[in-house]
C-alpha cells in the first residue's frame, strides 16, 4: 500500500499494469508519497490495505488492465522459466490467477478502489485524478514538474522489452492471434464473470 497523508489517497496495484511507472510518476510530484507496506519510498508494493493511522475518508486509487492483455504479459513471465508453455493449453488447464484475485484483496481490506487506472489510457487517467488536481493547483511550478514526470516515467515506457516473449504494438502488448472464443470465454470465467469487466470499466470483447 502506497499514498501520501498530505493529499489523503492510498495507490493499490498488483503489478503487471504500469505499476513502476505509476509510482515514480507519484513519487515525482507528491513529498510524503511512501510505501507504507515497507516503509520506504524506494519502490512499490503491491499490497492492497489501508494502514492503521491513514485518514478513512482518503481516496483509493488502483491500477488495472485489460484482463486479455494482463494474462498474457502473466503467461509471458511463465514462459521465461518453462520455455515449453503453449499459451492455448495453459490457459485452458488454469484454473485460478492470482492476477484476477483483486476483489478477494479489496474485500480483505475492507473497501474497493473509488477510482480505476487503467494502464491504456495512463497518462490521461493521471492528470484526472482528483489529488493530483489538487497537487497542480497548489504548487506554482507544477506545469514543469508534471511534464517531466510524465516525460520521464509515463511516456516512455523504460520497461518495454524486459520479457523477451513480449510483442507490442503501440506500446502495449500486442494479443494478435492468441485468442479463439474459447480461449476468450475462460480468461473471463478466470476472472470471475463479465462482470469484473464492467467494473474496471473494459468490454468482454476486446479479446478480438
Amino acid at each position: 500500500m502506497n499514498g501520501s497523508k498530505t493529499y489523503k489517497f492510498l495507490w493499490w496495484s498488483y503489478g503487471s499494469n504500469a505499476t513502476r511507472s505509476t509510482f515514480y510518476f507519484f513519487k515525482t510530484l507528491f513529498e510524503d508519497f511512501y510505501n507504507y507496506s515497507e516503509n520506504h519510498c524506494d519502490r512499490p508494493s503491491h499490497d492492497m490495505n489501508i494502514p492503521d493511522n491513514f485518514s478513512s475518508d482518503c481516496i483509493i486509487a488502483c491500477n488495472v488492465r485489460n484482463p486479455y492483455t494482463q494474462i498474457v504479459s502473466h503467461f509471458n513471465d511463465l514462459k521465461e522459466f518453462d520455455n515449453s508453455l503453449v499459451f492455448s493449453e495453459w490457459l485452458i488447464g488454469c484454473d485460478r490467477v492470482d492476477i484476477f484475485r483483486d476483489p478477494v484483496r479489496w474485500a480483505v481490506a475492507g473497501r474497493e478502489p473509488d477510482i480505476f487506472i487503467h494502464m491504456e489510457s495512463l497518462e490521461e487517467d493521471l492528470l484526472n485524478l482528483p489529488f493530483v488536481k489538487e497537487w497542480i493547483s497548489k504548487n506554482e511550478s507544477s506545469d514543469e514538474i508534471v511534464e517531466v514526470g510524465l516525460d520521464t516515467h509515463i511516456r516512455k515506457n523504460l520497461y518495454l522489452g524486459e520479457n523477451p516473449y513480449d510483442k507490442y504494438i503501440g506500446g502495449f502488448q500486442s494479443i494478435n492471434g492468441m485468442y479463439t472464443q474459447e480461449l476468450a470465454d475462460k480468461v473471463v470465467s478466470l476472472a470471475t464473470g463479465e462482470e469484473y469487466f464492467k467494473q474496471l470499466g473494459y468490454d468482454i470483447d476486446t479479446w478480438h
